[in-house]
């Protein structure tokens, strides 16, 4: 081995691209990966963890996520995380379980994972998502994290965990500077960017930090093509119409010595936003979950798909056009817009509906990153003809459905939560009851454009 080698040592991140741009990851060195968590991110930093457990490394993964998600999520690329458990290899740190004695203080909740590190002595270590770890229902500076993050660096040291620290993707200046703050401490950072059009590949970013030379890098990661490897659904569905058709068998068993007697059926009650008054002090408002309630069951839990169908879903997300909050700031742009409408509206034009948010700290403690993730996914789920505002700063996001009407906001408000639920299925229960949300059909009862914009924008 060479001397360059002894001196410092690699492994393998758990990803090829990755390996062959950079030659593996530094031992015992710190990266940052971030980017949006439907872009995979997630299973990235599981993709690590794997790796080093094929190899006898024990790994530790800390995230707010419940035992089953991750199971469910890990199996997506092959990882048995309860086979590597029950070998001691593995070990799962919930954020909720730090520190119980102290579960406000994040420095007691970093002291408290420190201390649980140096236990299991972990080969390699993820920390996902960051901000759960640190953002616990109090105030934390910048220069008060900084300490925190360098001691608990500096404490693990000598046992040579390679760490992987996952951020969401930051959308304002506080979530930058504590993504550049954590970069100049680390070796390396990846970017995990959007899915490559007209490929099966997302975009990782490799950004050189300490010890890698190279430039900055951009390589396609396969990601479909793992999971594909490891997402049986022919043989899922072989196995769920043969328990169909066991079931369905029994109960014609039965029935030769007892009679089945089955409920009536009952229609599905439809849900109905009450009238506007003539007044915005009644305007209420409610959570995105409460919104989204009135499709019933067969939105919460759809019917069963065919391949076919399900492939055509896939194809038509993969091929719409992403949108970001960025691409909706310009408030004035968006005033003339809304004017527009009320001007039609005023002269037997086509209706429209108006749909503002803003998130409400009393519902559910903020992180930073919260608000640019659910108006993210919102975004996306808007039509082509659709409009909004996003104001990054006050937290508040309006949008404008032309010839849309109050009964079709809860198809609205159900797309955004089926789309939470599938994008940061660890999350959607906070995110949706973070923000305040309120339907305002034709723009009733405000008299004008402005008043609506300035109710909802500007007043406290």
């Amino acid at each position: 081995m060479s001397e360059k080698n002894e001196f410092a040592a690699k492994i393998t991140s758990g990803l090829d691209v990755v390996d062959r741009a950079w030659g593996g990851l530094f031992k015992g060195g710190s990266y940052l990966v971030y980017g949006r968590v439907s872009n995979g991110r997630g299973l990235l930093a599981l993709a690590f963890e794997q790796a080093g457990v094929a190899l006898g490394e024990r790994a530790m993964f800390v995230s707010s996520a419940r035992e089953k998600d991750l199971q469910i999520q890990s199996t997506a690329i092959g990882f048995n995380v309860i086979s590597a458990n029950e070998n001691s290899l593995f070990r799962h740190v919930r954020t909720r379980d730090l520190a119980p004695s102290n579960p406000e203080s994040a420095s007691a909740r970093i002291e408290h994972l420190t201390e649980l590190i140096l236990d299991f002595r972990p080969a390699r270590l993820v920390v996902n998502d960051l901000v759960s770890l640190i953002n616990v229902g109090t105030e934390l500076s910048l220069g008060e994290f900084r300490n925190h993050f360098v001691e608990l660096l500096e404490r693990i040291e000598p046992i040579e965990t390679t760490a992987v620290f996952t951020l969401p993707e930051p959308g304002n200046d506080s979530a930058r500077k504590l993504a550049e703050f954590i970069m100049s401490r680390c070796a390396g950072a990846i970017h995990v960017g959007a899915r490559e059009r007209d490929s099966e590949g997302y975009k990782l970013t490799l950004l050189p930090q300490l010890g890698h030379v190279t430039r900055r890098t951009v390589v396609s990661w396969p990601l479909h093509d793992v999971v594909s490897r490891f997402e049986d659904v022919e043989g899922s569905y072989r196995a769920l119409m043969q328990q169909r058709h066991a079931a369905l068998a029994q109960l014609e068993n039965r029935s030769d010595s007892a009679v089945v007697e089955r409920e009536p059926s009952r229609e599905p009650t439809s849900h109905r936003e009450p009238p506007m008054s003539e007044t915005t002090d009644t305007v209420q408002a409610s959570t995105l979950d409460d919104l989204a309630t009135g499709l019933g069951l067969g939105e919460a839990f759809p019917t069963s798909l065919t391949l076919e169908e399900a492939q055509s879903r896939r194809q038509v997300r993969r091929d719409a056009p992403r949108r970001s909050p960025t691409d909706f700031q310009n408030r004035a742009r968006f005033a003339e817009s809304l004017k527009g409408q009320f001007s039609q509206l005023a002269t037997g034009g086509a209706p429209f509906l108006l749909v503002a948010m803003r998130v409400d700290p009393t519902r559910e403690p903020v992180r930073p990153f919260d608000f640019e993730f659910l108006s993210g996914v919102v975004l996306e789920t808007l039509r082509s003809a659709d409009d909004a505002f996003v104001d990054l700063q006050k937290e508040r996001l309006v949008l404008l459905f032309p010839g849309s009407n109050a009964d079709d906001s809860q198809e609205f408000f159900s797309r955004v939560r089926s789309r939470l639920r599938e994008d940061a299925p660890q999350q959607a229960a906070h995110l949706l009851n973070l923000v305040s949300a309120i339907v305002v059909p034709n723009g009733n009862p405000f008299s004008s454009a402005d008043a609506f914009l300035n109710y909802v924008l500007d007043a406290n």
